[in-house]
Parts: C-alpha cells; sequence; structure tokens
C-alpha cells in the first residue's frame, strides 16, 4: 500500500459521518489491475521494478550498439541509459509500438538526425521488449492488461469509481477510464481548479 493510497484513506475516515471505510477501497490503477486479474483468475509474470528496468535497458543498448547511429557508443554516456529508460516508459505509456515508431522512421524525410533516432529508439525498444520475453512485465503492461480485461469483472459492474489525484492522463488511462464507462455503474473524475477559478462559468 502506498503511502498516497494511505493518505486518501485517513481523509475518507476523517470526513465520514461515522468515521469509518466501509464498502470502499482506495486504489492505484496497478493495485486496481491485480485485483481484476486475480478475481479472473489471470496469472502474472513477475513485475520489473526501476533499477531492473535500467539494467535491461543498458544491457539491450550494449546488445544493439552495432545496430545504431545516432546513439551508437552511448551507454556509458552518464544519465543516457536512464534518458532511454525514461523514453521507453513514456512510448509504453502512450501506446507507442516498435511497428509505429518503424514506420514513423520511415515516414521521416529530410531530416536524418531525428529519423537516426527514431530509428535506434525503435531497435533499442525492441531488444528490451526480446529481453523481457515471458518472465518479466513491466508496470505499463499490468495496466495494458486491466484495460483488455474491465469489462469482464463481476466486482467493477455495480461499483462506483471516483478518479482522483490526477494531474493528467496518458493514452493507457484514457482508455482504461473508457472501458470504466462501459463496465462500472458510475465513473467520477475529480479535477483540479487554482483558486482563482473556482465560480467562473
Amino acid at each position: 500500500r502506498s503511502q498516497a493510497t494511505l493518505s486518501v484513506e485517513q481523509d475518507i475516515v476523517k470526513r465520514h459521518s461515522r468515521h469509518v471505510l466501509f464498502n470502499m477501497d482506495v486504489l492505484s490503477l496497478t493495485r486496481l489491475a491485480y485485483r481484476v486479474l486475480e478475481e479472473l483468475c489471470i496469472q502474472t509474470p513477475e513485475v520489473i521494478d526501476d533499477l531492473g528496468r535500467i539494467m535491461l535497458v543498458r544491457q539491450a543498448l550494449i546488445n544493439v550498439d552495432s545496430s545504431l547511429t545516432a546513439f551508437k557508443g552511448m551507454t556509458e554516456k552518464s544519465g543516457f541509459v536512464e534518458k532511454i529508460k525514461n523514453t521507453l516508459t513514456e512510448l509504453m505509456q502512450y501506446s507507442i509500438d516498435t511497428a509505429v515508431l518503424q514506420g514513423l522512421s520511415e515516414d521521416i524525410k529530410g531530416r536524418p538526425q531525428l529519423k537516426n533516432k527514431v530509428h535506434d529508439i525503435c531497435v533499442i525498444a525492441q531488444e528490451f521488449y526480446r529481453l523481457l520475453g515471458d518472465r518479466l512485465i513491466t508496470s505499463e503492461k499490468i495496466l495494458i492488461m486491466l484495460n483488455e480485461n474491465i469489462r469482464k469483472s463481476e466486482s467493477l459492474k455495480n461499483s462506483t469509481v471516483v478518479l482522483d489525484g490526477f494531474g493528467s492522463f496518458t493514452t493507457l488511462q484514457y482508455s482504461i477510464i473508457e472501458q470504466m464507462l462501459g463496465a462500472c455503474r458510475d465513473v467520477y473524475v475529480v479535477l483540479n481548479m487554482d483558486r482563482a477559478s473556482v465560480g467562473r462559468e
């Protein structure tokens, strides 16, 4: 249980008229994914943590270095592995797979440096996914599995879902919300507003 989840639970208990947490669950999307997959008896491989992801990205860079152009020989450059890890994470969050990257690389004309960078990221991503294999998955993949199975969940059919604490949503999160709208009884989204905007139409 994360500190943020615990904080929300404590806040709900304080605001509740009887100061109890009754018939409610405070879950991150990742924990909701595990709950739904467990309900449906879908086994999940081990989720790779951040350190493991960095190590796998480093190994992927070493393995494909001879195939790279823009990023060739940059594995040992300070902060480079972290940047590539963050790039791969964002690509997964926004549902951009290697096929999309490959098509984008082929479509880029007159900008050879950009074309080479997109090509290299595609090559690195392909090797990263190969190294993951069937034994490991990323936390983003857990959310993809949630997205694919939400409508099969019986426990969510009569549930009211309140989404709070989000400053923005990724493409994958929007897709999950879309599935929730078709599966849950009600879905509410709490939006952040600055004080100056309150009361304006």
